[in-house]
């Protein structure tokens, strides 16, 4: 039932995406935007299940493996951790580069 409630989603150009313990309704790009009546009770319906829903949809993302920041993404010696920069909301992204095939020298 819950994954007919999804594919009938999908249908009207939505998608789920999970956020922590909450599911959000997200439209998809380049679709008209469908009429909300129809739906806002699938929604509902889905927000009845929740763990399940989160559950489901968790199993059909795919893992991707994680970056071992302690070691170098080129060569793989040991990094140096060093902060490179500001992403978009301002934080510091930190990528594992050694000194040697760090981009722009060993200074910043």
């Amino acid at each position: 039932m819950i994954a007919e409630t999804i594919q009938k989603l999908k249908s009207l150009g939505y998608t789920i995406s999970v956020y922590g313990e909450n599911i959000k309704l997200v439209l998809q790009k380049g679709k008209p935007r469908p009429i909300p009546e129809t739906a806002v009770p699938l929604f509902r319906i889905l927000q009845q299940y929740k763990p399940e829903v989160i559950q489901i949809l968790q199993r059909k993302q795919r893992f991707r493996p994680k970056v071992d920041m302690d070691r170098c993404i080129i060569c793989g010696r040991p990094s140096q951790r060093i902060a490179f920069g500001n992403d978009m909301l301002g934080r510091f992204s930190c990528y594992g580069w050694c000194l040697s095939c760090r981009p722009y020298g060993s200074n910043n």
